[in-house]
């Protein structure tokens, strides 16, 4: 019997065996179990990418916006104002850098729609750069100073047109973003079932190490569900809320028409911190005292826009400031005192911020006398942020739900409220150590 013949003959041997048929029935398993994980994690991947992607613009065209926004109508107005020379001001180099920044975020939008609203975003730049051509000409040539605010008008028309196309285009990313994260989710919970089912049959024919191995796929699916659930809430806190902004820019300029100049550094000095502290390049946990820093300044700018009604306080002890916690915790509930509880009264209010060290746990508290809740009211809001879906009480709902999601607290805030005496939402979560 030739070579061939005889490993031929070892292999029928093998393959009629019981170890034979137990090689064969766990690679046939084996196939099963990969075949499906392989699909769903190259269909996983080109989702996770597009996501990705889908992230990345909302990030870069919020960051334009304020850039738009914050870098450009301050800039035009000192320049017709005589504060500043217009190319000194380097106004034409900004808009360049700001077009080339658009092309790349067009160039990374798959969507045609969204696409075209980027190309309307480059078309309305190109008309704001017009403007401001005419507008050097204007003042080269020494036209009148009514001809120059006339023109600052077009161009506060036009940044504002900007400013509404880039939040446009935000805003439908955001939309897609969530189409994508519903199929997504309906994809994991089809690939659940599928692999619970599979998974049944591996343990009946399989044993324990199948089951083993299957539970570990699982156990995969769910920690990347976990991730988009945390990129998600990295979604909401890039998405600066734009009345906000405008507010605050409206408020700058009308102090500096008014001559103003302490308010107008003060709100600015305010604002850059403001949003220096939201990014913070991207790092989720920052120090006690930047969060404080970030509420102080979000009050100095709501007590300047609403000085007839607002006061503050903010009491913590010294000895924690160093410590760190998760970002933007403090300044949701703040906004909620203010919109909810002191706006409401119609009178002088007053909002307090206290962290305390109790044990060793911090324990943190934003307190109003404003309008209160009424108890019905109360409970239905308890209920929304628990188990609802941040349709009503939204800061209120994000910081319980990323409070519970990177601390893995089972309560979250908690609401205290008398009606027509005022609120305390508060929570107490462990730091995560010095600032060294």
């Amino acid at each position: 019997m030739t070579a061939t013949k005889k490993q031929i003959s070892r292999i029928l041997d093998i393959k009629n065996s019981n170890i034979g048929k137990i090689i064969i029935l766990f690679v046939l398993m084996f196939v099963l179990l990969l075949t499906p994980v392989v699909v769903q994690s190259y269909t996983s991947y080109q989702q996770a990418r597009a996501y990705s992607d889908l992230i990345d613009n909302i990030i870069y065209a919020n960051q334009l916006n304020l850039d738009v926004g914050d870098r450009i109508e301050p800039v035009v107005w000192n320049i017709v104002a005589g504060k500043e020379g217009f190319d000194a001001s380097g106004i034409m180099h900004r808009i360049s850098n700001i077009r080339s920044r658009m092309i790349e975020i067009r160039n990374n939008t798959d969507s045609i729609d969204n696409r075209g609203t980027m190309e309307i975003s480059l078309r309305a730049l190109s008309i704001l750069e017009s403007y401001l051509a005419r507008l050097k000409t204007q003042i080269d040539e020494r036209y009148p100073v009514e001809e120059n605010e006339k023109l600052l008008e077009e161009i506060r028309t036009c940044v504002a047109g900007i400013n509404d196309l880039l939040q446009e285009f935000s805003s439908k990313q955001v939309e897609e973003a969530a189409v994508l994260n519903q199929a997504m989710a309906r994809q994991s919970n089809l690939s659940f079932i599928f692999n619970i089912s599979l998974t049944l049959v591996v343990i009946i024919f399989g044993g324990i190490a199948v089951w083993f191995i299957s539970r570990s796929l699982m156990e995969k699916s769910i920690e990347e569900q976990k991730q988009l659930q945390i990129m998600e809430h990295k979604i909401l806190q890039a998405q600066i809320t734009p009345h906000f902004l405008y507010n605050t820019l409206d408020a700058i300029i009308w102090a500096a028409e008014a001559d103003n100049m302490d308010d107008v550094i003060t709100l600015v000095a305010s604002l850059s911190t403001f949003f220096r502290i939201s990014l913070s390049h991207g790092i989720d946990f920052i120090p006690i005292h930047d969060e404080i820093e970030h509420v102080r300044n979000y009050l100095v700018i709501q007590q300047l826009r609403y000085s007839d009604v607002l006061s503050y306080e903010i009491i913590i002890d010294k000895e924690i400031e160093n410590k760190k916690i998760l970002k933007l915790l403090l300044q949701p509930l703040v906004e909620n005192a203010l919109y909810h509880g002191i706006k409401n009264t119609r009178e002088r209010g007053k909002i307090t911020v206290s962290i305390k060290k109790t044990g060793e746990k911090l324990r943190f508290s934003v307190t109003d006398n404003g309008i209160g809740i009424k108890p019905k009211v109360l409970e239905e809001l308890k209920h929304e942020i628990n188990h609802g879906t941040g349709e009503k009480g939204y800061g209120l709902f994000n910081v319980n739900r990323r409070l519970k999601l990177y601390y893995g607290l089972e309560e979250g805030i908690e609401i205290k409220s008398e009606y027509k005496k005022g609120t305390e939402v508060s929570f107490s979560l462990e730091p995560e150590g010095d600032n060294v």
